[in-house]
This record gives structure tokens, sequence and C-alpha cells, in this order.
């Protein structure tokens, strides 16, 4: 298994949990602090398949990925001034998914 692959289900992972935290219960600190760091693992992995192989690769994966990646940078920075917990769950979420969308349409692993 290579170390790209582990890092992008451990994102999507990262994703999960944080969705299915912000369903179940209300804001929970915890929470707060894991979905920056899945939101700054994701901008890696974008970066990574975007830009690392000296090119620009911008196939649907990718536009999928980082669609979903900014909607949900978007909602965690505007829920800092109101609760959007139940919409940034189901946000989460679909970037988890987006992540192993990437790697399905993309191969980048």
């Amino acid at each position: 298994m290579s170390p790209l692959l582990l890092v992008t289900l451990s994102v999507s992972a990262l994703y999960a949990w944080v969705a299915w935290r912000l369903q179940r219960t209300p804001p929970f600190k915890i929470a707060c602090v894991v979905l920056p760091l899945a939101l700054l693992a994701h901008g890696a992995l974008i970066y990574q398949s975007v830009l690392g192989q000296g090119d620009i690769r911008l196939g649907f994966g990718n536009s999928l990925s980082t669609i979903l990646w900014l909607t949900a940078l978007t909602y965690w920075l505007s829920s800092k001034g109101m609760q959007l917990a139940r919409l940034q769950s189901w946000v989460s979420g679909l970037a988890g998914v987006s992540v192993l969308g990437m790697v399905f349409f993309t191969g980048l692993c």
C-alpha cells in the first residue's frame, strides 16, 4: 500500500468521523480541531494530484475534489459566527467521498 493511498484513506476517514460526529451531537470541541486537519490534508492531496507531477492535471476527479474542498472550507470558515453543524456534516461527508473519487477517477495512488 502506497503512503499516498494511506493518507487519502485517512483524510476520507477524518471527514467521515467529523460528519458522523456533527450529525449525532452538538458541535464537539474535537470536531473543531479535526476538521481543519482534514481540510489541510485534503488541500495537500489536491496540490499533489494537480501540480505534483510537474504539469497541471484538471480531470474530473481533481475538479470535483477541489470544488468540495472549497465548499467544506467555506462552510468551516463561515460557521465561526453561527452554528451550521448539520449542514457542515453533509458537506464534510461529501468532501470525504470526493477524496475517494479523486483516487478513483485520476489514479492518484
